[in-house]
């Protein structure tokens, strides 16, 4: 803050400007420099954290199905609401990730660069609680239950999105 001098002896208004010492040739910008650059650094999450789901930003739209056990209700409903839709699941570049426990799919096969434990953390989802989960093409949540999706709502909701309309504008 600046603060008036009004003592000139000329009478004019003289501002003091608070005094910031310049450090040693500029050794305390360097330090608030690397204290930055190695802070950026601390915080991002490891590679393979980030490359799990990157894989499907833009390119899909990930159905989320966490489940505790393969007995579970909600995956046996959630696979015969989509049962026979393979052609729809496609039409909108779906991709199925079922997590069991500890064990993870994507449209039935391992996929070695995402774990179930990283999905939860990046979903906050406990892992004894079942949903389903909807995510865009942007990596968003879209649509979040925890009981199973109805094929319709997830395309009619799918349909809806600004993205989707202009894949279906485009024949895509």
């Amino acid at each position: 803050m600046y603060a008036p001098n009004l003592c000139e002896p000329n009478g004019a208004l003289h501002v003091q400007r608070p005094m910031i010492p310049a450090g040693n040739n500029g050794t305390m910008s360097r330090f608030v420099w690397c204290s930055a650059f190695i802070s950026i650094f601390l915080f991002l999450p490891a590679k393979s954290e980030t490359d799990s789901m990157n894989a499907y930003l833009w390119q899909n739209r990930p159905l989320v199905i966490l489940v505790p056990d393969a007995q579970d209700d909600l995956l046996v409903s959630q696979r015969e609401a989509l049962a026979g839709r393979a052609a729809d699941l496609k039409d909108r570049d779906m991709v199925i990730i079922e997590v069991i426990g500890n064990k993870l799919t994507v449209d039935g096969a391992t996929a070695p660069k995402l774990t179930a434990e990283h999905l939860r953390r990046r979903l906050n989802a406990q892992a004894h609680l079942t949903e389903t989960i909807l995510i865009g093409k942007d990596g968003g949540v879209k649509l979040r239950r925890p009981a199973p999706i109805s094929a319709g709502t997830l395309f009619q909701t799918i349909d809806a999105m600004p993205m989707r309309r202009q894949e279906m504008g485009r024949g895509e």
